[in-house]
């Protein structure tokens, strides 16, 4: 899929020397001076290592080619302006990870989800299992399609995500829209904690 260039897989975009692959070719930058803007995080691998990472291949919502949906139809589909509390999304964050800290069945979950090829594997375990009859030719035609089905959608999510461009909940509770300090989960094997909201 998309072997024609729309999603710069081969990092052959318009740029002269060490061109990356997935590298955006339409020209995207975060509005940094604009609070409710997205906005980069720092990051970090847990062993010193930090980064801010750009928007995630900001251009395939406008470039990469479809499987099943017609280009068309991502132009004419669009989402209404979410206009979010974002106060009361931040809130909902918070409580969100204060729940998470001490319930361990959440953060397995979590953890489960985060790595799609295991998702992937659990869905056909439970599918084989489920449909113990299905023959090969009906498995594959059920993974071409979910999978076709998925990157269509991840197309139109990603439109959507660069038209709106909106900042997210903890981007704002790390600028202080949640206030100085919060309590909510302290980090990993610390439970709930009150802390400084820029951490």
């Amino acid at each position: 899929w998309n072997g024609d260039g729309s999603i710069n897989r081969n990092g052959d975009g318009p740029c002269t020397a060490n061109c990356q692959p997935y590298s955006d070719i339409t020209g995207y930058e975060p509005e940094i001076d604009e609070s409710e803007r997205w906005q980069p995080l720092q990051e970090t691998d847990g062993r010193g290592f930090f980064y801010k990472h750009d928007h995630v291949v900001p251009h395939i919502g406008f470039t990469a080619v479809t499987i099943f949906t017609p280009r068309s139809t991502l132009r004419d589909r669009s989402a209404p302006n979410p206009d979010y509390d974002y106060e009361q999304e931040s809130q909902l964050v918070i409580q969100r990870l204060r729940d998470l800290a001490t319930d361990d069945r959440q953060k397995m979950l979590a953890e489960f989800f985060d790595v799609k090829l295991r998702v992937g594997g659990a869905i056909l375990r439970a599918m084989d299992i489920r449909l113990s009859g299905w023959s090969y030719e009906q498995r594959v035609r059920y993974i071409a399609g979910f999978t076709a089905a998925q990157y269509d959608a991840v197309i139109h999510a990603f439109r959507e995500k660069r038209i709106w461009d909106l900042v997210r909940p903890t981007t704002l509770i790390k600028n202080g829209l949640a206030g100085d300090t919060i309590t909510t989960y302290g980090g990993p094997y610390q439970g709930v904690q009150t802390i400084d909201a820029e951490d």
